[in-house]
């Protein structure tokens, strides 16, 4: 579970040649409490904050000047490379279905109507940080747990159980979101193969984790 807190402490940035639009969602956000909030009215600059910066989301508008929400998205994946979750929502008038499709197919997560509904972009936009904070989240616990594993004592550590909330919130905005989140968080929790050799077995009542990297030195 994603604290609120970790919700409002997310980075957001908003992607849009019109200043009343950028002005509007920057003031919707703050009103909630969200507090890493940036803001762009020229695309050719999202490259640079998008590198420096990583914000966990995108508000991106599709008809733009020199670069549009289509270039922009294809310069992100360009950035995050094909395992990246590419956090873009899209802002549109558009009800064009083509559009919309084409804006999926390049990486889109989700939209956001314009003229802007104040629930449908708070709802939407907190929404998709939880499952990019899940995603981060999940990232983090297989690197941490991505088969530990120390000689001669072979202390190995290996992941366990699922995390429904995961997958479900990926389900929820696309299948495919969803089957990744479900293979990368296929085993949630640890266990320890405990060794051969005596004085290496991990105390039943700590942290699984912590113990195993205790067993191979790596932690105090």
């Amino acid at each position: 579970m994603i604290a609120a807190d970790d919700i409002l402490a997310a980075k957001v940035l908003v992607v849009d040649d019109e200043p009343a639009n950028v002005e509007l969602l920057e003031e919707m956000l703050a009103d909630q409490g969200y507090r890493n909030v940036r803001s762009l009215t020229d695309p050719r600059g999202v490259e640079q904050v998008y590198r420096e910066w990583r914000p966990d989301l995108v508000a991106l508008d599709l008809n733009m000047p020199h670069l549009d929400g289509f270039q922009v998205m294809e310069l992100l994946r360009e950035i995050d490379g094909t395992d990246g979750y590419l956090p873009v929502i899209v802002l549109t008038a558009y009800q064009d279905r083509e559009i919309r499709h084409r804006a999926l197919r390049a990486g889109a997560r989700d939209f956001l109507t314009k003229p802007f509904d104040l629930v449908e972009v708070l709802l939407r936009i907190r929404n998709l940080l939880e499952v990019r904070l899940l995603y981060d989240e999940s990232r983090a616990l297989n690197s941490a747990a991505g088969g530990i594993e120390c000689r001669p004592r072979a202390v190995r550590v290996r992941r366990l159980a699922r995390p429904p909330r995961a997958v479900a919130l990926g389900d929820a905005v696309r299948p495919d979101i969803g089957e990744a989140l479900r293979r990368r968080t296929r085993r949630q929790g640890y266990w320890v193969h405990k060794s051969r050799r005596r004085g290496n077995e991990a105390d039943a009542g700590a942290d699984p984790l912590v113990a195993g990297l205790r067993a191979c030195g790596f932690a105090g």
